[in-house]
């Protein structure tokens, strides 16, 4: 029914087949090198309203296309799909995924999981932290960051006041140092979040401000030493 591109079926197959399969179905058209058949998005927009089976097909391990999850993104939003126990589907897909995507989408998955990361659904907001940041935030940097991906983010960012709120690199970097500290997240993940060595000093310095923010990176400091990190990370935690 797919291919014979029977679009008006796509509610009552996914009714009698099941959303997963409807998805399966899907990853197989949608060629290996992450381009997509035309006449797909019916079928997706069908399966997306069975989001228990979404979940399951997305945290099945199994590899799907990097297009398949950027579409199924648009239809969803990030907190929508269940993680009652175990790892984050959207986690476990993202690592999962095959082919290539355009540098929107790119940009666009990636603000979408650091913000189910940053929202209340997800048991792995720190991994999916650690997948995400660093692009997210280089192209903030840049002004790169599509506006699409910058919509699904914002909501989830602290405000300042007009004269700093502009700066969306801080933004994102307060949002992620307040998800890590308050939420008492994994250290040793904190300390792997950037392989910039002076965004992570930036990083350190920012949840140096409160005292809490200072008890984390004493557990950062001892992950890091556990580890067997050099120094030329961990000396940014001291006397913070």
């Amino acid at each position: 029914m797919i291919r014979a591109r029977r679009d008006d079926l796509s509610m009552r197959a996914t009714r009698e087949f099941g959303a997963d399969q409807i998805l399966l179905a899907v990853a197989h058209e949608i060629c290996s090198d992450g381009e997509p058949r035309g006449g797909l998005d019916q079928w997706i927009k069908a399966a997306v309203s069975d989001l228990p089976a979404v979940a399951r097909f997305l945290g099945g391990g199994t590899a799907f296309p990097r297009f398949l999850l950027v579409r199924i993104a648009h239809e969803i939003a990030p907190d929508a799909l269940p993680n009652d126990n175990g790892t984050d589907p959207w986690l476990i897909a993202a690592r999962n995924a095959t082919g290539s995507v355009s540098e929107d989408n790119s940009l666009f998955l990636g603000a979408y999981l650091l913000s189910r990361a940053l929202g209340s659904r997800s048991l792995s907001p720190a991994e999916l932290v650690q997948l995400t940041f660093d692009s997210i935030h280089r192209a903030a940097a840049g002004s790169l960051l599509p506006e699409r991906a910058w919509h699904v983010l914002e909501h989830r960012l602290p405000s300042f006041w007009f004269w700093l709120n502009w700066d969306r690199c801080l933004r994102i970097r307060t949002a992620v140092v307040r998800l890590f500290v308050d939420h008492d997240l994994a250290p040793e993940i904190f300390a792997r979040i950037t392989k910039d060595d002076a965004l992570f000093e930036t990083l350190v310095r920012s949840a140096g401000n409160t005292n809490r923010g200072r008890d984390f990176l004493v557990r950062v400091k001892q992950a890091m030493k556990n580890e067997m990190e050099s120094d030329s990370r961990s000396r940014y935690t001291d006397d913070k």
